[in-house]
């Protein structure tokens, strides 16, 4: 094609038609130029189509993540919701003359004192787009934003939920070790466990101010825990809506 050109410049030259041939050069120039400008846009549109079709992948396996950790979020809340409402009541029971209460809900009350919930998110899709700089291919700002925001949640809510696991290693015990048998608990294996024989001590624990103490900062701390729970909760929750209207531009 070049040589059929270049063959058609030199008979012009030849023959003395300067004025056509600086038309025809002109001509063929626009037509390299049309043609440059032509593979420039299939070869853009096929990176546009490629990235579509990765942005596409990555919010399909977001949503899949978030919504798991949605899920096991939601957990969360119905335990600190279950232990706060257990340590509301428990502190009403406090005070120097106190008598005993019923065994079962005294136990059910050390027991909810005791446990703290582990919330452990996944984080691999979004962590491996992050390192990878494919969370760059989401197109809507809205979106990235509450991607990016959502860890800094994630940390803040951990925090709180080490200082229940802190409240409880560092005091809970020392109160409750001469008081009452850790056996005798209604938490994970203890449950199914041979009841301790000696007697429990419940005036010990109800007249106690420190106990006492130890039950509101519980309360306390679960409440705050639930607030962040909840907050992060919300959060999931918008991205999953835009993440569903970002993949109806697919269909």
């Amino acid at each position: 094609m070049i040589k059929f050109f270049r063959n058609i410049r030199k008979k012009l030259l030849s023959e003395g038609h300067t004025g056509k041939y600086l038309k025809y050069a002109i001509g063929e120039i626009v037509l390299v130029v049309i043609g440059i400008l032509i593979a420039l846009q299939i070869n853009n549109w096929n990176n546009n189509r490629i990235e579509a079709k990765e942005e596409k992948h990555l919010l399909i396996n977001l949503k899949s993540e978030i919504i798991g950790n949605h899920e096991r979020l939601q957990e969360m809340m119905k335990f600190h919701e279950h232990i706060n409402r257990h340590m509301v009541e428990f502190s009403e029971y406090f005070g120097p003359d106190q008598q005993p209460i019923e065994v079962e809900s005294f136990e059910n009350y050390i027991s909810a004192l005791s446990w703290t919930p582990y919330y452990s998110p996944q984080k691999g899709v979004f962590n491996s787009s992050l390192s990878s700089g494919k969370i760059g291919i989401i197109k809507n700002d809205n979106l990235s934003f509450k991607l990016s925001s959502i860890t800094s949640l994630e940390k803040t809510y951990g925090n709180i939920l080490d200082h229940l696991k802190n409240l409880l290693s560092n005091h809970f015990t020392a109160h409750i070790i001469d008081k009452y048998p850790l056996i005798n608990m209604r938490t994970g294996d203890l449950t199914a466990a041979k009841r301790s024989s000696f007697p429990l001590e419940q005036k010990k624990v109800l007249q106690s101010m420190e106990f006492e103490t130890l039950v509101n900062l519980k309360r306390l701390n679960t409440s705050d825990a639930l607030g962040h729970a909840e907050e992060l909760y919300q959060v999931q929750d918008e991205i999953i809506d835009l993440i569903n209207s970002e993949l109806k531009r697919f269909e």
